[in-house]
């Protein structure tokens, strides 16, 4: 699904998902976690419309790195920042990577070179929390082969954000809502989920992006071991609870994001 089909959702969105939610992101974290010193903005745009073309840097026209450098400037590289993997001096126009614990981690490397069509919306369903706690439910369930009602996962979605056992109708009226014109929808469109709008009935679609994604954040990572408190392990946690029934809160945890960025 194309990003700007997307709905539009209230803020909220988690950053360090946005940040990679779009190929053009990941490559421009891949490109620049190659380099050891700062990156101009121009050799940036160079190399990723060569990246994205497929073809020698020297074949890049003049016209596609200028096409690709406002682009870095007005959109790509603010959410990079925000993110805290990328540092960015709009006066020198140079661009570096950060000492964030994420790029240090082989599984982030994994997931920035990853080619699992869909990936962009599969990342984009998790950035937002409601959806994560959705997915995990009806990953859960996918293990059994049936659906599950709109109504009962609103339910569920209620009990785990506000720990009240007899959610009130308000705000049950409200999640039934944004799953129903929001989430859901999207979902379906991306292919993640298998959607009746008019029986209400929701499955997983055993999608082969999210299926990729669960499994990089699952990878063990020996060198890292004494570090596995990283960035993704919030995400960890809730399918470790939806497949295995850990017990584990899905809320997402504070040590996702690193120290020193925020």
């Amino acid at each position: 699904m194309e990003k700007q089909n997307r709905p539009m959702e209230p803020e909220g969105q988690h950053p360090m998902f946005t940040a990679v939610e779009t190929d053009r992101r990941r490559s421009i974290l891949t490109i620049l976690l190659d380099r050891t010193t700062a990156t101009d903005e121009r050799e940036l745009a160079r190399l990723l419309a060569a990246t994205e073309e497929r073809t020698p840097v020297t074949g890049v026209s003049e016209e596609a790195v200028q096409a690709v450098r406002l682009d870095l400037h007005h959109k790509q590289l603010p959410v990079l920042r925000n993110s805290g993997l990328v540092g960015w001096n709009e006066g020198t126009g140079t661009v570096t990577t950060t000492d964030h614990r994420a790029l240090a981690d082989p599984r982030f490397r994994q997931l920035l070179e990853t080619e699992e069509a869909g990936v962009d919306d599969v990342l984009f369903g998790l950035s937002d929390r409601r959806r994560r706690y959705l997915l995990s439910l009806l990953r859960d369930n996918w293990q059994t082969r049936t659906a599950m009602s709109r109504s009962v996962l609103a339910r569920r979605i209620a009990r785990y954000e506000n720990g009240a056992e007899e959610p009130d109708r308000s705000t049950l009226d409200e999640i039934l809502l944004s799953l129903t014109h929001v989430h859901l929808p999207m979902l379906a469109a991306a292919d993640i989920v298998r959607y009746n709008p008019e029986s209400g009935r929701v499955a997983y679609a055993g999608n082969p992006a999210l299926e990729r994604v669960v499994t990089i954040f699952n990878e063990p990572d020996n060198r890292l071991v004494s570090r596995l408190d990283g960035f993704f392990d919030g995400l960890l946690t809730s399918y470790q609870e939806a497949g295995g029934g850990t017990g584990t809160s899905l809320d997402w945890p504070s040590f996702w994001r690193d120290p020193h960025h925020g």
